[in-house]
């Protein structure tokens, strides 16, 4: 009997070793620790991870003469959610300015999208409010989050957490510009907005090394001296330089080339639809 126990115990503790590294080769299986990201124009892009896709800045009809601008086969893909562009999870605006967002487009999207959950700051929805008929079934799926100068909100929304952070436009907070962290569930995503690199000193009590950022989307302003700030405030894995004038395009990316120890974990696009899957 004594015999019999004894073997009975060792293949429960061994069943029981089995089933943990089982469930650890899941977990590892189940956390994919990449993102394909998908330039649209200017600071528009399309994030894919772990099953959800996020549009940010991506819905607008003009560069004002100097940034990229989708152009009007692009815009209608993304509305008649074509591929890439079906079930998007979040649509994400960080201010209302026409080179990152059109109110007409939006509510085209929205209308096409029942999925889709939109998340905002107030001058957004304004915007939305002043020139469309908004149906209930669009305005129950749009998040204001607005926080106050200098400061960062924690919303969870469909099991997605955003830390969205006010910050100045150029040198005022008149505009309410957003930047935002995304936390995909394993992978963390920096976009910028219309912020100058002085922003991450904005917000005091975040402390964004700490959040372990994957991948930052940083406005033109971050370029050259900005670059020792956001390794110093942030330190991300790999970095994609938005917000470029047309003009300055070729003239950054040879800098890029040739100085590839700033720009070495750095990626410029240049035409939309470009697409890079980033492994951390």
């Amino acid at each position: 009997m004594k015999v019999i126990n004894s073997l009975t115990l060792a293949a429960i503790v061994l069943l029981l070793l089995f089933l943990m590294n089982c469930n650890n080769a899941f977990e590892k299986q189940d956390t994919d620790r990449s993102v394909i990201v998908h330039y649209v124009a200017n600071e528009g892009f399309l994030l894919e991870n772990n099953g959800k896709k996020v549009l940010i800045d991506a819905l607008f009809n003009t560069g004002l003469d100097r940034y990229a601008c989708p152009d009007s086969s692009l815009l209608s893909n993304m509305i008649q959610a074509n591929s890439p562009f079906e079930d998007i999870d979040f649509l994400i605006f960080t201010h209302n300015h026409p080179d990152h967002f059109n109110d007409s487009l939006a509510y085209a999207f929205l209308s096409k999208h029942k999925e889709t959950q939109m998340i905002c700051p107030n001058q957004v929805t304004e915007q939305l409010h002043q020139n469309q008929m908004l149906m209930p079934d669009i305005e129950s799926r749009i998040h204001i989050i607005t926080p106050d100068s200098g400061q960062v909100e924690d919303q969870m929304i469909e099991n997605l957490n955003f830390k969205v952070c006010r910050t100045k436009h150029s040198d005022t907070y008149s505009i309410e510009n957003n930047a935002y962290v995304i936390d995909f569930g394993g992978v963390k995503v920096f976009h910028s907005g219309d912020s100058w690199k002085e922003a991450m000193n904005d917000w005091p009590g975040f402390d964004l090394k700490a959040e372990n950022i994957d991948l930052a989307l940083v406005n033109g302003f971050y370029a050259g001296d900005g670059y020792k700030l956001l390794n110093e405030k942030m330190s991300p894995k790999q970095i994609i330089l938005m917000h470029m004038k047309n003009e300055h395009l070729e003239m950054f990316t040879d800098i890029m080339a040739k100085d590839t120890a700033v720009f070495h974990n750095s990626t410029l696009f240049k035409k939309s639809m470009e697409t890079k899957s980033f492994q951390f």
